[in-house]
């Protein structure tokens, strides 16, 4: 019976093989995600994003504040590399974040800036605290968009915000009868827990920053080295919009020190300052100086005969002084 199944099998396979190689049987295909809305930031060129802080804080829901910190993951890849995160439970936002976000925005006090602030379920009321310390420090931010409010903040609004407001509330979290403010949108077959990534919010978000990086100039710093001023003789092309021409430095005089000590009425001509040239050659008192080739004067000896030993005696031969 076993080898009767196990045949079946095969057979079955093979079967199945030969009507998918025919065409009978469609395998399936992977969905096509669609339209990302991420996309919009490639639209958006880099120097204006860097020019928006985007701040994220994270409520008390675990499944939720996962997909909270995807969409902040998500907006930092978009290219909006400016951006905080932090849940308001852990006490990050009343210490470490207003900190590090005024830093920030001190260092460029001279370039345009934007923020914008983003909470989830519960964290709305430490963010409409962030926005009133950003307010009170002459930083205001632009737009505050709450994800998920409770019931309380739904029914405040926009009142006492300095700012503009968005909620985003899914349908089912709306009771029978509760009225929606004008700049709540509701995202209709959402739930609380899949509300951060879906495509309505996440398009809602990368088209208002779009709107805010795209109004907010760009200011380009080009760094230039101040220009010596070569001297009254010599001619020179100075580009537009050069930095003025700095004196040449020198300690041989300084400004009211003493009379001028070239030619003239004593004083030199305005703006020039003299610059005193070394001597060339070798200090005196160079460390470096044993280095340098020296004469030899090593005494040479005089030249001494070398010593050669006689040659060998023939028979018979006799040689004074060795006798025979």
């Amino acid at each position: 019976m076993r080898c009767r199944n196990h045949r079946l099998g095969i057979l079955g396979g093979l079967g199945a093989a030969v009507l998918g190689l025919s065409g009978c049987v469609g395998l399936p295909s992977l969905t096509d995600p669609g339209f990302q809305p991420e996309a919009i930031a490639q639209e958006v060129p880099q120097a204006h994003k860097r020019t928006i802080h985007l701040v994220f804080v994270g409520g008390i829901d675990p499944i939720a504040g996962h997909e909270f910190k995807t969409l902040f993951n998500a907006s930092r890849q978009a290219g909006y590399t400016r951006s905080y995160h932090c849940d308001f439970w852990t006490g990050l936002d009343r210490f470490w974040l207003p900190q590090e976000l005024l830093k920030q925005l001190e260092n460029r006090g001279g370039e345009a800036q934007s923020v914008v602030v983003v909470s989830q379920d519960h964290a709305w009321k430490s963010a409409r605290d962030l926005v009133d310390l950003l307010a009170q420090s002459g930083h205001t931010p632009e737009l505050l968009i709450e994800i998920d409010p409770p019931l309380a903040a739904r029914r405040l609004g926009s009142d006492g915000l300095g700012v503009e407001l968005v909620q985003i509330v899914a349908d089912s979290c709306l009771r029978g009868g509760e009225t929606v403010h004008d700049n709540t949108l509701v995202v209709a077959g959402s739930t609380t827990w899949t509300l951060p990534m879906h495509p309505q919010t996440r398009e809602l978000i990368q088209d208002r920053l779009a709107q805010i990086a795209m109004n907010t100039p760009v200011v380009t710093h080009l760094f230039r080295h101040p220009l010596l001023d070569p001297g009254p003789d010599t001619p020179r092309v100075v580009p537009p919009g050069a930095p003025p021409l700095v004196p040449l430095p020198g300690p041989g005089w300084v400004p009211g020190s003493g009379p001028w000590p070239g030619t003239g009425n004593g004083q030199p001509p305005p703006g020039k300052v003299p610059v005193l040239v070394p001597p060339r050659g070798l200090p005196a008192n160079d460390p470096w100086e044993f280095l340098m080739p020296r004469p030899d004067t090593t005494p040479s000896l005089p030249i001494m005969p070398r010593k050669v030993a006689p040659p060998p005696l023939l028979p018979g031969e006799i040689r004074p002084g060795l006798g025979t």
